[in-house]
């Protein structure tokens, strides 16, 4: 509602705009879309596809050989021979030969791990590749039936681990686990094999014989035999399965390209969930004589298939490598794939991997690259796969609103708004209709008048302080918000006609529409009756009078508002600094390029949330607590804690709708439940408890420097400060140390040091350090800097392998296991995990 009690309806939203029917006809939309990059209407976008080549054989799924990307960036993959192991390091272009093998060791009579020491006789034939979670690099060995094992943080040489003798294992493709470990994809075999973080195979079953003699009592009597059990993979029901994907839930999908419309599977342990789905769709393609829309279904002979999490899309490379199509996909309760429109073109794909990855807190997909096919592994370059804008789109809809309600009879509609980007060559035309029955605009037989054509407004919105693409990087010209005076609307019930218009090159996008009404008259309220006497001067004076009507109504709603102008949540981000002065705040000019790279930690696909909305609103807290270890870490927790303002808004729901591991959480930590009672100050009075709780952990942390002697603490004023110390007790009294997470880019480590500066004691000194350089010994204190806790930085010791200062001794096997025997526990002939209650 505005300052003369005119109200709107509103279309914003894809509920809303759903409620639209397309020209009358029910059913799903046949011209028109919806933009969910832009949250927008728009144009039914038509999908391009690549002419087949004139000359030339499809890819051969046999050429594949597997790559993969490490958390640091590295590209590796296995070589177009087959037996080595390339590598490109992140920011090079020089690629390296990561292993190779002029011959390769006989494969173990024995199942195992087995060192790898060239030469030997043939070499091992390679197929597929992964990066685990726990950086290992794994390949699998087709030729010696097991997987090769490099270890990227020690740089050892590789592992050998080979399946039982008897057991049918081709590797033929790979996949990493989100547990750590791998999915392996059996081509020959039709099976796939699960393996977790310590490469032990996920499916058993029992052994058809018993195993050989493993204890024999010293009596002599009948010797214990022990069943072990033996790995087995899962069997695919699919016909030439080509590719394997992991699912973050566990499942895996399975690529079938043994028919002429390549399918994917769907299992979770062996068992399929759902239908195989082909990948092909209905697609609406312009005929090239005519120029009409033409449904044509595509069917797509996959040669690689990738998963993008981010936006639960599966990708498909077709069987000649020259685009990649997209299909979304649902999971729950079984999968169905629905052909997308986005326009992916490759360029000369070399047909070893389509591989998705984490990029930060986003995943690429990026596939090879060859310049020059002779010069082979050595020339390979790896390139992001990339939406190209899309060109084509139908040239005409219509969109018919649902019916809006004027609450009184004879109602007369005032203005339209819609907030669009109208491009040049694209138009959008309003008709309106309008009864006081509601029956009548029910239907396709409705006749509508033609309305005034939309204006640009030079302003922004009619709403005060209101910006539909605010935050939003790029605007084109003619985006904005859209008005138009309707002229013949005068009835209770009104129904709109959205006609779109475009070139086939570009499209109109509508994000929100809003239909005033009643409308409030300056010539009814503020002039004699005599001046409607004549139904056309009064016309002529009504369009006259609303200029200066929109001119007075959005001033004096400016001034009703103006309260938003001193409210960090609603100000324009232009005066944030202005707000802050009011109470002592001063942003840093490097602010701007922090708030945009610690946005991207959290993956927030809008507009990244100002982080100094929120120093705005907590400062006379973190004024309370300035001078103090709490205030310190307060402030750093409002610079760094990535997706803060999430947080604030899942305590904010909370109240009203339980979050019941949100509750247990806070329960956790000591802190009291959210409640409905609870206004903003309450909420953010326990979310600010919730950030300095010491059951929290955390990587920011203060630490204070301090001095021994003779295995005592020195503090200020000791008499014995001084002798047979490095340094004075009273210099380290008043010195403390900031942690703060290894990753942190220079500028950042610069803000942070600037506002401890601010935040700190005036008569301390301090220092700021990555989280782990505290770890040393004469500066850590064994339980008090230290914490129990598994880090990248510190691997596993391998027996024979190893130094002790390379690595730490692992946890030792627990007592409760259920996939193994301990000694002293389990008896010969039990049950795994079955517990021995009678030993110790």
């Amino acid at each position: 509602m505005d300052t003369n009690g005119t109200r709107f309806q509103l279309l914003q939203g894809q509920a809303d705009w759903l409620a639209c029917e397309d020209a009358g006809v029910p059913g799903p939309w046949q011209d028109v879309a919806w933009n969910d990059a832009t949250q927008s209407v728009t144009l039914l976008p038509l999908l391009r596809t690549l002419p087949p080549p004139r000359a030339g054989a499809p890819l051969d799924p046999s050429s594949r050989r597997g790559a993969a990307v490490d958390r640091y960036g590295h590209w590796y993959w296995i070589g177009a021979d087959g037996a080595s192991i390339w590598l490109l390091p992140r920011g090079e272009r020089v690629v390296r030969q990561l292993w190779s093998q002029a011959s390769a060791p006989d494969t173990p009579a024995d199942a195992g791990f087995h060192a790898i020491d060239p030469p030997a006789a043939a070499p091992i034939a390679l197929a597929g590749l992964v990066v685990t979670r726990h950086h290992y690099l794994v390949a699998g060995c087709a030729s010696a039936q097991g997987l090769l094992i490099f270890d990227l943080e020690s740089g050892a040489r590789p592992t050998l681990l080979t399946m039982p003798a008897g057991d049918a294992f081709t590797p033929f493709d790979m996949a990493p686990a989100q547990d750590g470990g791998c999915w392996v994809l059996d081509r020959v075999n039709r099976r796939y094999w699960g393996f977790d973080r310590d490469f032990r195979a996920l499916a058993h079953v029992p052994a058809a014989s018993p195993s050989p003699v493993v204890f024999a009592p010293v009596d002599g009597s009948e010797p214990v035999r022990v069943a072990m059990p033996t790995p087995a993979g899962y069997p695919v029901a699919a016909a030439d399965p080509v590719a394997i994907e992991a699912l973050p839930d566990g499942s895996v999908l399975v690529l079938d390209a043994g028919a002429p419309v390549a399918t994917v599977l769907h299992y979770r342990g062996g068992a399929l969930l759902g239908p195989a789905q082909p990948l092909s769709g209905t697609a609406k393609v312009v005929d090239p004589v005519t120029g009409e829309l033409l449904s044509t279904v595509l069917e797509i002979d996959a040669h690689d298939i990738a998963w993008q999490p981010d936006t639960q899309t599966l990708l498909a490379v077709d069987g000649f490598g020259r685009q990649c199509l997209a299909f979304s996909a649902t999971l729950a309760p079984s999968l169905v794939l629905g052909l997308r429109t986005d326009y992916l073109p490759l360029h000369q794909h070399g047909g070893r991997a389509l591989v998705a990855w984490r990029d930060g807190a986003h995943t690429s997909v990026s596939y090879d690259v060859v310049g020059n096919a002779a010069a082979g592994d050595p020339a390979v370059r790896w390139a992001r796969l990339q939406v190209v804008a899309r060109a084509d789109y139908a040239r005409t809809a219509t969109l018919l609103s649902p019916i809006f309600d004027g609450k009184e009879r004879d109602c007369v509609w005032d203005a339209l708004y819609l907030d669009a980007c109208i491009p040049p060559g694209a138009t959008v035309l309003i008709g309106s209709a309008v009864d006081n029955d509601r029956a009548l605009l029910e239907g396709p037989d409705v006749s509508f008048s033609d309305e005034p054509p939309l204006v640009l407004r030079r302003q922004a919105s009619e709403i005060p302080y209101y910006d539909a693409y605010s935050g939003q990087a790029a605007q084109p010209d003619r985006l904005g918000t859209w008005e138009l005076l309707l002229q013949r609307a005068r009835g209770r019930f009104l129904r709109l006609r959205i006609q779109f218009a475009g070139n086939g090159r570009t499209s109109p996008q509508v994000k929100a529409l809003r239909a005033y009404y009643p409308r409030f008259s300056y010539s009814r309220r503020y002039l004699p009756a005599v001046y409607q006497q004549d139904a056309v001067s009064a016309s002529f004076l009504e369009r006259l009078l609303a200029t200066p009507k929109e001119f007075f109504s959005e001033l004096e709603g400016r001034i009703g508002r103006a309260g938003m102008l001193v409210d960090a949540r609603s100000t324009d981000p232009d005066n944030l600094g202005w707000l802050a002065g009011w109470l002592g705040l001063g942003f840093d000019p490097l602010w701007e390029s922090i708030n945009q790279r610690l946005g991207t930690l959290v993956g927030n696909p809008g507009p990244v949330p100002d982080r100094r909305r929120l120093f705005i609103r907590f400062a006379p807290r973190l004024f309370a607590r300035r001078g103090t270890a709490d205030g310190i870490r307060f402030a750093l927790h409002l610079l760094l804690e990535p997706g803060l303002e999430a947080l604030l808004e899942r305590f904010r729901l909370a109240t009203l709708v339980t979050d019941a591991a949100l509750a247990a959480e806070l329960a956790g930590l000591g802190l009291p439940a959210l409640s409905p009672t609870m206004d903003d100050t309450a909420i953010e009075a326990l979310l600010t408890q919730y950030l300095l709780s010491p059951r929290r952990p955390s990587k920011i942390r203060l630490v204070e420097r301090f001095m021994t002697r003779n295995g005592r603490a020195l503090v200020a004023g000791d008499a014995s400060e001084g002798s047979g110390c490095v340094g004075t007790a009273t210099a380290d009294a008043h010195r403390f140390a900031v942690l703060v997470p290894e990753t942190l880019s220079a500028d950042i480590k610069t803000m942070v040091s600037r506002i401890v500066q601010l935040e700190k004691p005036a008569h301390t000194d301090f220092e700021v350090r990555r989280y782990w350089d505290y770890f040393r010994v004469g500066e850590a204190r064994l339980g008090v800097d230290t914490m129990l806790g598994e880090d990248s930085r510190f691997a596993p010791v391998v027996l024979g392998r190893d130094t002790l200062n390379g690595g730490r001794l692992p946890f030792p096997p627990s007592m409760a296991g259920r996939d193994r025997w301990v000694l002293d526990r389990d008896p010969l002939g039990a049950v795994p995990g079955q517990m021995n209650r009678g030993t110790a």
